[in-house]
């Protein structure tokens, strides 16, 4: 194994680890058939791993991935720049830094993994699911728990970011793939 690899590998551990321990008191009292819906940022990085390191080439499964590997950072980070005064509190202040650190990391990795051309069935499908996973979040209250109460405009960030990042990575997958952080994250991944 490589030692970006290696790396990787480490790091999805930790994140692992942590994003579980964290939705862990919703997914015990959410019903097992709809836990799928809970643990987003952690499910989407332990599908990353799974990508990379299997060597999955399937493009609908990889531009669902990427879809939520870029999707569920960027939701994380707005809610981090919007409830700041909580986030960046003295007492979690560096905390919430590692997780902005690591949560611009997740974007980065979900472009890695990102397909080639993928079909129209795999936007279909992509776009599908992630509006489903909206629905579950804000329509049957499976949503992560932030401290707010501004859920209009994060539903509204939420279901916005499903369609403008599920446009923007399956119409620019070639585009993004070539962007030079993007394509040096590749080689030193070995994903093609």
């Amino acid at each position: 194994m490589g030692s970006a690899r290696a790396i990787l590998l480490f790091l999805a551990a930790i994140s692992l680890f942590f994003g579980f321990l964290t939705y862990a008191p919703q997914l015990a009292r959410t019903p097992a058939f709809l836990q799928i819906f809970v643990p987003d940022c952690p499910l989407y990085v332990f599908l990353m791993v799974l990508a990379v390191f299997l060597a999955i080439q399937n493009k609908e499964f990889r531009l669902i991935v990427a879809v939520g590997m870029v999707k569920y950072a960027a939701w994380t980070l707005m809610i981090f720049v919007s409830y700041s005064g909580y986030y960046f509190s003295p007492s979690l202040f560096w905390e919430t830094v590692l997780l902005f650190l690591g949560h611009i990391l997740m974007m980065w990795g979900g472009l890695i993994v990102l397909p080639s051309k993928p079909g129209r069935i795999a936007f279909g499908v992509v776009l599908g699911w992630f509006l489903l996973n909206d629905l579950m979040d804000y329509g049957f209250g499976l949503r992560p728990v932030f401290p707010g109460d501004h859920l209009q405009f994060v539903e509204m960030f939420s279901v916005a970011s499903t369609v403008v990042f599920s446009f923007a990575l399956y119409y620019w997958c070639d585009a993004i793939r070539a962007l030079p952080a993007v394509a040096w994250g590749r080689k030193k991944l070995e994903v093609s």
